[in-house]
C-alpha cells in the first residue's frame, strides 16, 4: 500500500481562503492548538453537530494516521474524506480518490473514484489532471473512454514533455491533431525519436497538412526511424505498391524484400503477409508457408494471413487448412467468407449472408455470384448494380460489357466512362483467357466470341474452350485466379496519394493530388463519385467511389454515402478531427446513420439503434463530455453533470440538429438535450413534448415542433424566442443561408415562413408565393457542398430557396445537373 504525506494537505487547508469565512474559525484554531492532546482534539471534532469541510478533513486525517486512537481506522478516514469533498473541499476529494484506487479501506472501489478525481482536477490539485487524462484514455476509475477528453486534460496539465508525446503518439498516425504534430511529434522526431519519425513520415507520405504528398520526405523520415517496425513496413510497402511499374528495378525488388523481412522480424503482422505474397508471386510457396507459419506462432497472423495458410495447406493438411479458413472467415476476410460460403448449401440464408458481406468487403467473385443470382431471378436492375460494382473493383469483363453500351448499361455518359476504364485489348485478352480457365461460363463465352474471328492462330484455343465443361466449383477457381492477378494492383490502388484516374486505372500515378479543400465531390447518374485525393482516406476502398453511390449526408469535413449495394461509404479529409473513432467509423460504413449533422468543426450522427455518436472539435460538441467544460470556468459543477448528456445519448434519440457550435438531440420522451459552450443556459435540457428539431450552424436560433403542431423557438444564451400556436404543422426546417428564417408545412401542405427576429411572415419573406400552392415535402439537399432547403410540390417537382436582395425566391431545381446535387436522404432522392 502506498501512503501520501498529510502535512501539505493540512497546510493547504489552513491556508485555504474558504476557511476565513467559516463560522467555526475559533473552533478550528483551538483544534490546532499545539498543547491540545490528540484525544481532546478528536473528542472536540466529533462533538460538533454540523460538519464543515474543514472539520471533516481533519477527522479524516486523525482516522488515517490513528492520532488520538488506538489504531488507524481507514474505513472512517475514507468516509470523512468523502464527506469533506462533498462539502466542497477539493484536497479532500483528491484524498478520497486515492483512498478508492489505492484500496485503503474495505469499501474502497476504483469505479467510485472518478467524481472525486474530477472535483480535484477542476480545482487543479497537483497530479489530479494527469490521473483524469489517464482515466478518460483508458476507462479507469469508472470514467468513459474519450480520447478527446484525455487529450484536453493532459494538455492543460503540468506534465513533462515526454508524457504529452506519449498521449499524442496514441492517436492514429494519419489523423494527428496539429498541436500534437507541431508541439510534440516534430520536435521529438528531429531529436531522433523513432516513433515520432515514423509519424512524421506518414504525414509526408499522405500529404497531411501539406499542399501535396512528398514521398521523398516520407522516406527521409522513415529512414530516420531506424529499425522501428512500422517504419520499415511503410518503406517496404511503398515499394511493394510500385511493382509492375516501368521504373521498378531489380534493386527495388531486393530492397523491398529486405525491408519487409526486417519489418516481419520486428513483429509487423502485415509484413509477414506481404512478404509471403512476394514469395508466392515468384513461385516459392515453401518460403511463403514458412513465413506465414512463423507469423501464426508469434501471434502476428491476421485474417489475410490465415486465408493464405488455408490455401497453402489445402492438399497437405486439409483439416488444418479448414480451421484456418474458418478463423479467417470469422475475422472478416472477404476471400475466406466467400470460400466458406461456397462450400455450403447455396440456398441457406447463412450462405447468402456470407457472400453478401464478402461482396461489400470488396470480393469481386462474390459480386459476380450475386449478379448471376439476380439474373436467374429476372431482376435486371439488381444484376446491373452488381455488374457495376464488379467493374468498379477492376473486373475487366464487367468493364468490357458496360463499355459496349447495351440496354443494361444505362446512359450514354455511363458507358462512355466504362470505355475508358478497361485495359487495352492485349491485356484484356490475356486476363479474360486466364479467367475463362476458371470455368466461369460467362468468361468462357466472352473469350470464345472474342477469338471467333481472330483466325487460325487462335483456333487451338477456340477448340479447347469449346470442349471444356462447366466446373461445379468455377466460382472458387475464379476467386483464386482473380485474387492472384489483382493482389499487387489492388494494394497500389488503395494508397491515398496515388490517383485513381480514368485513363490508367491499374497503376498508381506518380503525380500527387492537389490538397485544395475547396473542391466538392461530384456525383453522376450511375452513382460514380469524382473527387481528388484530399477526400480519399487510405483505410477505405477507393473503388467504391466508382459506382452505385446514392443519397449522401454531410459531416464537417466529409460525406457519408448510402449505396445501392446496401452498405455505406464514408469519405473525409486526411486531417485531425475529420475521422471518427474507428468503432464509430465501422458503424457508419456498415450500418450508416439515420441522420448526420455538423457545425463548422464537429459532427454528430444518429445511429439506427437510437444512439448518438460525435467527433471533431471537443469544445464545439465533438465530445459531449467536454462540450461546455473550460476547466476552472466550467459550466459543469460535478462529474455527473458533465456526463449527463453523454449518458442519455446512448439510446432513445429520435432526431438531432446542429446550432452554431452546439448540437441538439430529441429524446423519444419529447425532451431536448443540448451540448456545447452555452448549453448551461438551458441546464443542457429543454423539457417538453417535441417531435422534430430545426436548426442550422449558421444561426443561434433553433425551433422544435410539438406533438400538437405548435412550434417553439429559442436563442442560445437568451432562452425562449417565439411560440407559434399553429396546431397543424407537420414539417419544420431552418432555411439555409438565413439567420433566423424557418419554413413550416401544415397538414394541408401549405407553406409558412417565419422570421424569428423580425417577426416577418410569408408575405414579407416570399411575396411571389402563390398561397394556393400545396407542397408534398420539405427537406434539404447538398449543392456544391452547401445545404439548401428543398420543397417538393404535388407533382414531385423540386424547388429550393435562394436569397435575392434581402428576399427569398423559390427556384426550380435542375435535376439534369445531378453531378453537382447530392440528395440528403433516400426519400428525397426519389423525387430528383
Amino acid at each position: 500500500m502506498r501512503y501520501f504525506s498529510l502535512f501539505p494537505l493540512v497546510a493547504a487547508l489552513i491556508g485555504s481562503p474558504d476557511l476565513i469565512a467559516d463560522p467555526l474559525t475559533d473552533f478550528q484554531n483551538e483544534l490546532q492548538h499545539p498543547t491540545l492532546s490528540a484525544e481532546k482534539r478528536l473528542a472536540l471534532a466529533e462533538s460538533i453537530t454540523e460538519h464543515t469541510a474543514w472539520s471533516a478533513a481533519m477527522l479524516a486525517q486523525y482516522y488515517y494516521t490513528g492520532e488520538g486512537l488506538n489504531a488507524p481506522d481507514k474505513d472512517r478516514a475514507l468516509a470523512m474524506f468523502e464527506l469533506s469533498a462533498q462539502l466542497g473541499d477539493a484536497y479532500s476529494a483528491y484524498s478520497a480518490f486515492l483512498g478508492h484506487v489505492q484500496g485503503w479501506a474495505s469499501q474502497s472501489d476504483p469505479a467510485k473514484a472518478s467524481p472525486y478525481l474530477w472535483q480535484a482536477a477542476k480545482a487543479d490539485i497537483r497530479q489530479s489532471r494527469l490521473y483524469l487524462a489517464d482515466g478518460y484514455r483508458t476507462g479507469n476509475y469508472g470514467l468513459p473512454v474519450s480520447v478527446q477528453a484525455a487529450m484536453q486534460w493532459a494538455y492543460s496539465a503540468e506534465v513533462p514533455p515526454e508524457m504529452h508525446l506519449d498521449m499524442c503518439v496514441q492517436e492514429d498516425p494519419l489523423y494527428q491533431s496539429r498541436h500534437c504534430v507541431t508541439d510534440w511529434i516534430e520536435p521529438a522526431a528531429e531529436q531522433g525519436n523513432p516513433v515520432a519519425s515514423y509519424l512524421m513520415g506518414m504525414q509526408a507520405l499522405h500529404g497531411i497538412g501539406m499542399f501535396q504528398p512528398d514521398p521523398k520526405m516520407a522516406e527521409t523520415w522513415f529512414s530516420k526511424a531506424g529499425d522501428y517496425g512500422p517504419a520499415l513496413f511503410a518503406r517496404g510497402d511503398a515499394l511493394y505498391a510500385e511493382q509492375g511499374g516501368s521504373f521498378f528495378t531489380d534493386d527495388d525488388r531486393k530492397e523491398m524484400e529486405r525491408l519487409l523481412l526486417a519489418a516481419a522480424q520486428a513483429g509487423e503482422p502485415q509484413a509477414f503477409t506481404e512478404l509471403a505474397y512476394v514469395q508466392m508471386d515468384k513461385g516459392d510457396t515453401e518460403s511463403a508457408l514458412e513465413l506465414l507459419n512463423q507469423a501464426d506462432v508469434i501471434g502476428a497472423c491476421n485474417s489475410a494471413c490465415k486465408y493464405q495458410l488455408s490455401l497453402l495447406l489445402e492438399k497437405s493438411d486439409p483439416q488444418k487448412a479448414a480451421r484456418y479458413l474458418e478463423n479467417a472467415a470469422n475475422e472478416g476476410d472477404a476471400n475466406a467468407l466467400l470460400e466458406s460460403a461456397l462450400k455450403q448449401d447455396p440456398n441457406l440464408p447463412d450462405t447468402r449472408a456470407k457472400i453478401y458481406y464478402s461482396a461489400i468487403f470488396g470480393n469481386v467473385t462474390a459480386m459476380l455470384w450475386l449478379q448471376d443470382r439476380a439474373v436467374e431471378a429476372g431482376d435486371k436492375e439488381r444484376a446491373l448494380i452488381w455488374r457495376r460494382e464488379a467493374a468498379a473493383f477492376q473486373d475487366q469483363l464487367s468493364q468490357h460489357v458496360l463499355s459496349r453500351g447495351d440496354d443494361q448499361s444505362g446512359e450514354y455518359e455511363s458507358f462512355r466512362y466504362w470505355d475508358t476504364r478497361y485495359l487495352s485489348f492485349y491485356q484484356f485478352d490475356e486476363e479474360i483467357n486466364i479467367l475463362a480457365d476458371s470455368g466461369r461460363p460467362e468468361a468462357r463465352k466472352e473469350i470464345i466470341e472474342y477469338i471467333r474471328h481472330r483466325g487460325q492462330k487462335m483456333k487451338k484455343r477456340y477448340i479447347e474452350l469449346l470442349s471444356k465443361q462447366d466446373d461445379p466449383n468455377y466460382y472458387l477457381a475464379h476467386n483464386r485466379q482473380f485474387e492472384k492477378m489483382y493482389r499487387v494492383r489492388s494494394r497500389a490502388m488503395s494508397l491515398s496519394p496515388w490517383w485513381v484516374d480514368n485513363v490508367s486505372p491499374n497503376r498508381p500515378q506518380k503525380v500527387a493530388f492537389s490538397r485544395d479543400e475547396n473542391s466538392v465531390p461530384e456525383q453522376f447518374e450511375d452513382g460514380r463519385v469524382q473527387l481528388d485525393g484530399a477526400w480519399n482516406p487510405p483505410e477505405m476502398l477507393p473503388f467504391k467511389l466508382l459506382a452505385n453511390n446514392l443519397a449522401v449526408q454531410q459531416s464537417h469535413c466529409g460525406y457519408l454515402f448510402s449505396r445501392e449495394t446496401g452498405d455505406n461509404l464514408f469519405i473525409h479529409y486526411l486531417k485531425g478531427g475529420c475521422r471518427p473513432d474507428p468503432v464509430i467509423q465501422e458503424h457508419l460504413q456498415v450500418e450508416g446513420a439515420q441522420k448526420l449533422v455538423h457545425n463548422d468543426v464537429a459532427s454528430a450522427a444518429l445511429l439506427y439503434d437510437g444512439s448518438v455518436v460525435t467527433w471533431g472539435g471537443a469544445m464545439a460538441g465533438g465530445s459531449p463530455i467536454l462540450a461546455a467544460s473550460n476547466f476552472e470556468d466550467s459550466a459543469y459543477s460535478n462529474l455527473d453533470d458533465e456526463l449527463k448528456v453523454y449518458r442519455r445519448l446512448q439510446g432513445n434519440i429520435i432526431d438531432i440538429a446542429p446550432v452554431q457550435s452546439h448540437f441538439l438531440a430529441l429524446e423519444n420522451t419529447g425532451n431536448i438535450l443540448l451540448w456545447g459552450p452555452l448549453a448551461y443556459y438551458f441546464d443542457h435540457e429543454i423539457k417538453g413534448d417535441y417531435q422534430l428539431l430545426a436548426a442550422s450552424p449558421d444561426s443561434d436560433r433553433f425551433c422544435a415542433l410539438r406533438r400538437n403542431g405548435d412550434v417553439h423557438c429559442w436563442s442560445l444564451g437568451e432562452g425562449p424566442a417565439l411560440r407559434i400556436e399553429a396546431n397543424s404543422m407537420v414539417s419544420l426546417a431552418k432555411v439555409e443561408d438565413t439567420f433566423d428564417t424557418f419554413a413550416m408545412l401544415d397538414e394541408q401542405g401549405q407553406l409558412t415562413l417565419k422570421s424569428m427576429v423580425m417577426q416577418q411572415d410569408t408575405d414579407d419573406l416570399l411575396p411571389t408565393l402563390d398561397k394556393k400552392q400545396r407542397w408534398k415535402k420539405l427537406d434539404q439537399v447538398i449543392v456544391f457542398g452547401h445545404l439548401r432547403t428543398l420543397l417538393v410540390d404535388t407533382n414531385d417537382k423540386p424547388y429550393y430557396f435562394k436569397q435575392n436582395n434581402g428576399k427569398l425566391e423559390l427556384k426550380p431545381l435542375n435535376t439534369a445537373s445531378r453531378n453537382i446535387l447530392l440528395a440528403t436522404s433516400p426519400e428525397t432522392a426519389r423525387f430528383i
